[in-house]
């Protein structure tokens, strides 16, 4: 699969997006259409894999709980296990390893966010307080 948008555009969108604070995807694309280089081979396996990965997300048991996961194998190939049904204690180990990470990295995501809100919030109240 080829890059699809020069280092240098890359660079250059992640910065304005630094500095808008606030962005809307549109805004995203207008600034990506002009250094986008479309593939429409690469496009369609990439809708492919997007929805078989979708459908197999949906497998689900009969309380409505995920069944089917992603782990990565000893060769680093991509792979999907039903977890109720196999006995590959390698690839369950593979899921809870991927898992954990996704846990970790949302666990994080929301400290950042919290401590953005409170610092907002501090300032809010610092503001009012000043003010009366």
């Amino acid at each position: 699969m080829s890059k699809r948008l020069d280092k240098r555009a890359k660079e250059f969108i992640l910065t304005k997006m630094e500095e808008l604070g606030e962005i809307d995807i549109k805004d995203v694309i207008n600034l990506m259409e002009p250094h986008f280089a479309f593939d429409s081979y690469a496009a369609r396996q990439r809708e492919l894999r997007r929805s078989a990965s979708g459908l197999i997300a949906q497998f689900r048991d009969e309380h409505g709980i995920r069944t089917c996961f992603n782990y990565k194998d000893n060769e680093g190939q991509s792979k999907y296990v039903n977890i109720d049904k196999t006995k590959n204690v390698e690839a369950l180990k593979g899921v809870d390893r991927q898992i954990a990470q996704k846990f970790y990295g949302l666990r994080n995501a929301r400290r950042k966010l919290t401590r953005r809100m409170l610092e907002l919030a501090g300032q809010t109240s610092f503001k009012f307080e000043t003010n009366d």
